[in-house]
């Protein structure tokens, strides 16, 4: 509660805290679902591209594998790709495993050539048309983060 009694001013009290934290909560609360269709939307899209340029089983496509970055620090999609498919025996299964930042990072500029030039426009239909796909590409990931 401490947050919310900072946030209220209210050290030590806690009616217009208690009142805040209820209000995060149903806030969250609906974005929850608008949220979710957002991610099934983005993933099966970029499934279907991945699809297209890697064939139906994807995750185990070495080729897509080696176009994922991989840091040493921080989240590496190459890394997430490795554990959801050990996980998974499906790609179907894979796509539900990897985690909404693996979504986001597939909107970088790296998956331009490979991905984006050729099918964004088609996975994604109601883009702005006459925009550049690079563009409309960086938009997204933007929109995300």
């Amino acid at each position: 509660m401490s947050t919310y009694e900072r946030a209220t001013n209210e050290a030590g009290e806690h009616s217009g805290a208690l009142d805040l934290y209820v209000w995060n909560a149903k806030a969250s609360a609906a974005l929850l679902v608008p949220l979710h269709i957002c991610e099934v939307v983005l993933r099966n899209a970029i499934s279907e591209a991945i699809e297209a340029v890697y064939g139906t089983r994807w995750p185990w496509s070495p080729g897509f594998q080696r176009s994922l970055p991989a840091p040493p620090v921080g989240y590496s999609p190459r890394r997430d790709l490795q554990v959801s498919r050990r996980l998974a025996p499906t790609t179907g299964k894979v796509i539900a495993e990897l985690k909404f930042v693996f979504w986001q990072k597939m909107f970088t500029a790296r998956q331009d050539e490979q991905l984006w030039q050729g099918y964004l426009k088609g996975v994604l239909p109601n883009l702005a048309a006459l925009k550049p796909v690079a563009e409309l590409r960086a938009t997204i990931y933007d929109d995300l983060e």
